[in-house]
């Protein structure tokens, strides 16, 4: 292998295949039908984000796959209250939420579903002990790094609650007209086409096909659970960070599962043979829309992030510091520089939230004076910190600091431009700062 990004690939994929694995047994046990289990697997892989992230080098894969078995652990328990898959689901949703914290809202269904059939008193602690282990290895990782303070303050920021000096979760958006907008983000977790509105139509029709009354009364407490977590997603994502399809992953399975589950209700009537010609289209229309979009993902030289952080390989080398802006543009380089390539990544978005404007911009003038002084390691910035209308956007608003302020801390040191980064809609300018 190359690089370490295609490790990520190689382990996603696998990752994907499990989850189709696991999709198909799931769908198998709830139907007994092989060929409609074959066709909900193979849409679902087919499918614009799962495709996407199984060949990309994302979190969300993994994430998937984990949420796929919180739900077989779900469909389980309702098939067996036993408290054995209490425990399996416990196990199961402490996966999905240390895959992405986003999962956590998996925490409300399944104690719903457990209280429904157990004492919820009895549960209750096993389960959101479980739960909460992603978040209890935060706080003892701050407490050895930091202190428990820095660890309730990381998760008071995961809600926005930061002081008006400090971070301010810019992803919190209230306008009733972003339910929509969810909506027709999961109808964009399926298919990779034009943002329009006739998404929206599609996932009205495939939900009343998935919300079939005849098997919501032969599988009623599991179609609760579904109803419960699709609700919670679509209404928490239209206030938090609306439009984004990536944490409605997991809304999409649930619609492929329930409208696969309707082919057992059609399959006892003389409408079967249109219903399986309906699903054959489906999936031949998802492979055709999708291939061209998802397959160049495969080659890491499509990927533009990637791409960027080559670029700046080919001229820095590892443990020289590069900073970026972080809040937007090359929003990914905190991740794949120092992880792929071992180069330090200073982003404006670190530095400013424990610190404030006036100790972060001390901190940044003070780095630059100290490190300047050795030669190692050296110091590069991208052009982004100064020169990018979003980033001066987002620091005025949120810790009220000006363009000049950040370029200041710049001026009195010689900026040579290394290497102009065209990987981007927009290009950028890598620049070396030296005395």
């Amino acid at each position: 292998m190359e690089n370490s990004y295609q490790v990520l690939q190689i382990m996603n994929t696998l990752f994907g295949l499990s989850g189709l694995a696991l999709f198909f047994t799931w769908l198998y046990k709830s139907t007994e039908h092989y060929w409609l289990s074959l066709g909900a697997m193979i849409f679902l892989a087919f499918s614009a984000l799962y495709w996407t992230y199984s060949v990309d080098a994302q979190v969300y894969i993994v994430s998937a796959f984990f949420v796929i078995l919180t739900y077989y652990a779900a469909f389980k328990y309702t098939e067996n209250s036993d408290w054995h898959y209490v425990i399996f689901l416990a196990f199961a949703s402490s996966l999905a939420i240390l895959a992405h914290q986003s999962n956590v809202l998996l925490v409300i269904p399944c104690l719903w579903l457990i209280g429904k059939r157990q004492k919820v008193l009895g549960y209750l602690g096993i389960i959101l002990l479980l739960a909460g282990i992603p978040y209890l290895m935060v706080m003892v990782f701050q407490h050895h790094a930091g202190s428990v303070k820095q660890g309730i303050t990381w998760l008071a920021g995961a809600a926005g609650s930061y002081g008006p000096m400090e971070y301010q979760n810019p992803y919190w958006s209230f306008n009733p007209a972003n339910l929509l907008l969810t909506c027709k983000s999961v109808f964009g977790v399926l298919w990779t086409v034009a943002d329009s509105w006739w998404k929206l139509t599609g996932a009205i029709l495939m939900g009343l096909v998935a919300f079939n009354l005849s098997v919501w009364r032969e599988k009623k407490d599991f179609y609760r659970f579904a109803l419960v977590t699709i609700g919670l997603y679509l209404l928490f994502f239209s206030v938090w960070n609306p439009g984004n399809g990536n944490y409605l992953l997991g809304v999409g399975i649930l619609l492929i599962y329930m409208v696969a589950l309707t082919g057992t209700h059609y399959s006892r009537r003389s409408l079967y043979a249109l219903y399986l010609v309906l699903w054959s289209m489906v999936l031949m229309i998802t492979f055709w829309v999708n291939y061209e979009n998802i397959y160049a993902h495969t080659d890491i030289k499509n990927n533009r992030d990637y791409g960027i952080a080559a670029a700046i390989a080919e001229k820095v080398k590892p443990q020289d510091v590069v900073i970026t802006a972080g809040l937007s543009g090359y929003q990914a380089g905190k991740v794949y520089l120092p992880y792929f390539y071992n180069i330090q990544c200073l982003s404006l978005d670190l530095v400013f939230p424990p610190r404030g404007k006036e100790k972060g911009l001390a901190f940044l003038r003070d780095l630059l004076a100290q490190s300047l002084k050795q030669p190692h390691p050296r110091i590069y910035v991208l052009s982004e910190v100064f020169d990018d209308a979003r980033t001066e956007e987002l620091l005025k608003k949120y810790w009220q600091i000006t363009p000049r302020e950040v370029y200041n801390i710049f001026q009195p040191y010689r900026l040579e431009k290394v290497a102009v980064l065209n990987q981007g809609t927009e290009p950028m300018v890598l620049f070396r700062i030296s005395k």
